[in-house]
């Protein structure tokens, strides 16, 4: 648990609850008791990833017909003066401190994950919601040095798309991202792959491993969960 004030935002329901099994893994990206297509198993991965971001902590307390409790815990934080040079301007930071990443699905949920993860590596990030738009963004003169793109999209696949992309920016990186349903139909060897369900930890090694050589530092992923004995931490 943080250290210092906090300000604690909790919910809580009065649901069937989970078992020990299930609250286990609640925090996992991709994790889901939904029928395949009713969830993406993104809301507790994003709310956890939040609360990281924000230097805080999340804990979750259900039991199976007793409901469930989430609680986040952010540093407070205190009003404080902002003094800047005595022309009211200050200094851009150097555009060679991040790396400039364009994330494309057609998944608002995924796209959010991934951009909020990103972030947190220090990089800028741009999203889009299809192949269409990232390419309007490149013919438009925007340079990015990676982009990260599901497979499998309306109109246009990410290969497809890493194609006409890297013909506009042939210096353009690529990392895949594709479901195991659709990962045979990517050419072998062609680029990249990042396959889901992905941990955030998986998505940020890939991501470092193209951008060698740049800063950024991968975050660890890390849950707190409370069986309903007490707080996690």
């Amino acid at each position: 648990m943080p250290a210092g004030d906090l300000v604690v935002l909790t919910l809580a329901d009065t649901g069937e609850g989970m078992p020990p099994e299930v609250l286990a893994r609640a925090f996992e990206p991709f994790f889901t008791t939904r029928p395949q297509g009713k969830g993406t198993g993104l809301g507790l991965a994003q709310v956890y990833g939040t609360a990281q971001q924000l230097g805080g902590a999340v804990t979750l307390r259900s039991r199976p017909g007793e409901g469930t409790t989430v609680s986040m815990y952010l540093p407070r934080a205190e009003p404080t003066a902002r003094d800047g040079p005595a022309d009211g301007r200050f200094e851009t930071p150097n555009s060679n401190e991040a790396a400039r990443i364009l994330v494309v699905d057609d998944d608002p949920q995924v796209r959010a994950m991934a951009v909020a993860s990103l972030e947190e590596l220090g990089d800028a990030v741009d999203e889009v919601l299809d192949g269409s738009d990232a390419l309007r963004l490149l013919r438009a003169g925007s340079r990015f040095d990676l982009l990260l793109t599901d497979y499998a999209m309306p109109g246009m696949t990410g290969t497809e798309l890493a194609g006409r992309a890297q013909a506009v920016d042939p210096g353009l990186g690529v990392l895949l991202m594709t479901g195991y349903a659709d990962a045979a139909a990517v050419p072998a060897g062609t680029l990249p792959v990042l396959r889901k369900p992905f941990a955030l930890d998986d998505l940020r090694s890939a991501v470092e491993r193209l951008l060698a050589g740049r800063p950024g530092r991968v975050l660890p992923f890390r849950r707190a969960v409370d069986d309903g004995g007490g707080r996690g931490g």
